[in-house]
């Protein structure tokens, strides 16, 4: 903004004493409209109030110098006279409030979009909010952080992954109830963090250690019962895993090793084997949720390295609903049909052949 306020502006068109120390600065557009009104002392130096103008007439920029700094609250407008940009400057520094508004991102005229809390070019604590006007997310940034190009933080929507954060960080949802919640100590998510349903229940609980890495995650149902558990090794999935449909049945059940899906497992819509997180051998998958009616509509044939090899019959739900057929029995090679291809009814009656 000091670039902005200051370059090319002071070259001196009309310039008359006011007091000893100061004289009155202004300068105008070729079409004779004022584009700047302003003070300099006797070193030609801005001092006291200054104001910019668009070509239009309409203010630009309102701020204060003090012996050719930038001192006290400074204001920017958009061409219509919108508010943009709010600050303070200590003797030329960032210091104090700042805040964007809502025409920088669409948002309706005056409405907040950032606002920081600023130590000499240093962000202390920021704030982010919704268009509607209420608290989007909050947080501090860890006092390890440099300075910052201030102006350009307020105009960066995500400001909140820009620097590193420190102590507790929120995330609210537009009608204002807290979605999520976390500790951080110099960037890394410390203790553990909370996410919740739009109705305020506790979703999900995660645990960290002390590197920032998730060591277990606990979610929950609407009704707070337990939904699923995990475990975590250096950051990836390990060991067992379990998950249960809302009336308390399990719905899927396995286990990882280093992050991957290993050995037999028990899924939300199928029942197979994995090697290092890829499918093999015989498999069964069904078109609905396993807790769901009509569980007779399934799809079962081999996988080999994650693709699906060999003899498949499968169900095709969508053309089920339209009346046009139900079962597909033919031969995968590598992931892709191959060779003859039956389409028949449910009672097993022929519809049609397709040769791939």
């Amino acid at each position: 903004m000091k670039k902005l306020i200051l370059l090319g502006i002071f070259t001196g068109i009309t310039v008359s004493s006011v007091l000893a120390q100061q004289k009155e600065y202004k300068e105008h557009y070729p079409n004779g409209i004022l584009k700047v009104d302003a003070f300099v002392d006797n070193n030609g130096k801005p001092s006291g109030k200054f104001k910019s103008f668009n070509k239009q007439g309409g203010i630009s920029v309102e701020a204060y110098y003090v012996n050719g700094k930038l001192n006290g609250e400074m204001k920017q407008y958009d061409a219509l006279g919108g508010i943009i940009l709010t600050g303070n400057y200590s003797v030329g520094t960032e210091n104090g409030k700042w805040t964007s508004y809502g025409s920088i991102v669409g948002y309706p005229k005056g409405t907040k979009f950032i606002e920081l809390d600023v130590a000499m070019a240093k962000i202390t604590s920021f704030k982010k909010y919704h268009a509607n006007g209420k608290i989007w997310i909050r947080g501090n940034f860890s006092p390890t952080n440099i300075n910052t190009d201030i102006i350009k933080a307020l105009r960066t929507p995500d400001i909140e992954n820009t620097q590193k954060k420190q102590g507790k960080y929120e995330e609210f949802n537009q009608n204002g109830q807290l979605k999520y919640t976390v500790n951080f100590s110099d960037g890394k998510i410390s203790g553990e963090s909370k996410s919740f349903y739009e109705t305020g229940e506790v979703y999900e609980v995660c645990k960290y250690d002390n590197n920032g890495y998730r060591i277990a995650t606990t979610s929950y149902h609407i009704d707070g019962k337990l939904k699923s558990k995990m475990y975590y090794q250096n950051g990836k999935p390990q060991g067992d895993f379990i998950a249960y449909f809302p009336y308390g049945e399990i719905s899927d059940k396995g286990k990882y090793i280093n992050g991957d899906k290993d050995g037999y497992w028990l899924e939300e819509y199928g029942v197979g084997n994995y090697q290092m997180g890829k499918k093999t051998g015989f498999w069964k998958k069904y078109a609905q949720r396993r807790d769901e009616k009509e569980k007779l509509k399934v799809s079962e044939g081999n996988y080999m390295n994650g693709l699906k090899n060999g003899q498949w019959k499968e169900f095709n739900y969508a053309a089920y609903q339209l009346g046009k057929w139900a079962i597909e029995t033919g031969v995968y090679n590598n992931g892709k049909r191959t060779g003859l291809w039956k389409y028949t009814h449910p009672d097993g009656t022929p519809v049609e052949t397709k040769q791939y």
